[in-house]
This record gives C-alpha cells, sequence and structure tokens, in this order.
C-alpha cells in the first residue's frame, strides 16, 4: 500500500525526509483488507482490493503527508483511498478482468498486525519497477 508517493528527491531531501519521517509517532493497527476492484474502465490497468475501516492507516498516512510536505516535495493533489494494488494490467481483455473480479467480489482476509512503515526506493527496469526498502519505521 502505498502511503505517499515521494517521487525523485536529491540526497539532502531524502536524508530530510528520512529525518522527518522517523520523527512520526502512531499506534500499531489492525487492518483488514475486503473487496476487489479495478482501476482502468474500459481498459483495465490494475486490481486492487481495499481496506476494511480504513480510518488508522489513513491517520498515519495524514502523518506522513504532513512530515513529506515539510521537506518541500508536494501533494499530488489526489485524496487518499487506502488500498492494496494486487496486479498491474497489460493489455489484459476486459472480459477476463470482470470474470475475475465477479469470483473475487467477496474476497476478505483475516485482520493482521500493521507495526510498522517502510520506505522504499524504486528504479524503473524493462520488466516495471524494482522496490528497495530503505528503512522502517517503528509503530507505537
Amino acid at each position: 500500500m502505498t502511503l505517499r508517493f515521494i517521487g525523485e528527491v536529491d540526497g539532502r531531501d531524502a536524508i530530510a525526509i528520512d529525518d522527518a519521517l522517523a520523527t512520526i509517532r502512531a499506534p500499531r493497527f489492525s487492518l483488514e483488507l475486503k473487496g476487489i476492484g479495478e482501476f482502468g474502465g474500459k481498459h483495465p490497468r490494475a486490481l486492487w482490493t481495499g481496506v476494511r475501516d480504513g480510518e488508522q492507516v489513513a491517520h498515519l498516512q495524514r502523518k506522513i503527508e504532513s512530515a513529506v510536505q515539510r521537506i518541500g516535495p508536494a501533494a499530488r493533489g489526489t485524496q487518499f483511498v487506502p488500498h492494496v494494488t494486487l496486479a498491474r494490467l497489460r493489455g489484459s481483455p476486459r472480459d477476463r478482468v470482470i470474470t475475475f473480479l465477479a469470483a473475487h467480489a467477496l474476497y476478505a482476509s483475516t485482520a493482521f498486525d500493521i507495526g510498522a512503515f517502510i520506505l522504499y526506493s524504486s528504479v524503473l527496469s524493462p520488466n516495471g519497477s524494482l522496490y528497495r526498502p530503505e528503512r522502517a519505521y517503528a509503530l507505537e
């Protein structure tokens, strides 16, 4: 789940962002995933699962957003909607996506604990983005 996309930053800003994220104090919480959907309409680009009662993750996201904005990277201007991207779709036929959505519409996970958030870096490759965890920030 992406809580804040930061984009490309130089080394000094990366250190400042790391320092700002390290100051965040938020409680641990449990999370449940529920439902399946897609982005893209007639041309599906991604599958996602939603979050049941996402107030605690939204609270954490607001804290992260505030910390990052103090450093300078501007917000994307979109409202945060908690979800987990399950797959990126490249040319998947819409009928297959609809069939998948119908078969998994009632998906619900069991609750699982969230004890930290992680800052990732990414590098584009011919096969998509490669993600590397840079630092984990413990929740209280």
